[in-house]
């Protein structure tokens, strides 16, 4: 009897240990500073600058010790290209990035949502969707 209880206790501090420092959010907003913000009744997690390090970098400096159902990004998109202010992700310069991005898949369970409606259309934005997949393993979806 003595050894199944402790079995117990180990399996629970087993799960607490694995589960420190690990924030349970449903979604996490992203806005780049220099998109402007259309009326928005959220609460932005996080500002991405313009500074050296890279939006996707700063992104996953952001998430890291979190777990997210979805993360929303707020920036200014055109067919095929996510524009920070510091870079344009398009599927020709989403491999320069490729580390950063597919750090997020350790803290995102479903989706990311890029608020930009056109952003994956026509072949260019095809082409950047199914890269940004192929990296992260996550699913991407475009929302205005």
């Amino acid at each position: 009897m003595k050894h199944v209880s402790m079995l117990w206790v180990i399996l629970f501090a087993l799960l607490c240990i694995q589960n420190v420092g690990a924030q349970t959010t449903s979604q996490f907003t992203i806005q780049d500073e220099s998109f402007e913000m259309p009326a928005f009744r959220g609460s932005i997690n996080y500002v991405t600058q313009g500074d050296e390090l890279k939006a996707p970098a700063q992104i996953a400096n952001a998430i890291a010790h979190k777990q997210l159902e979805e993360l929303h990004i707020y920036v200014a998109t055109k067919p095929g290209a996510m524009v920070f202010n510091n870079i344009a992700l398009t599927a020709e310069t989403v491999d320069l990035f490729a580390k950063d991005l597919a750090s997020w898949k350790q803290n995102i369970r479903q989706r990311v949502v890029v608020h930009g409606e056109f952003v994956f259309d026509g072949e260019e934005g095809q082409a950047l969707k199914q890269r940004l997949e192929a990296i992260t393993g996550l699913q991407f979806i475009a929302q205005q």
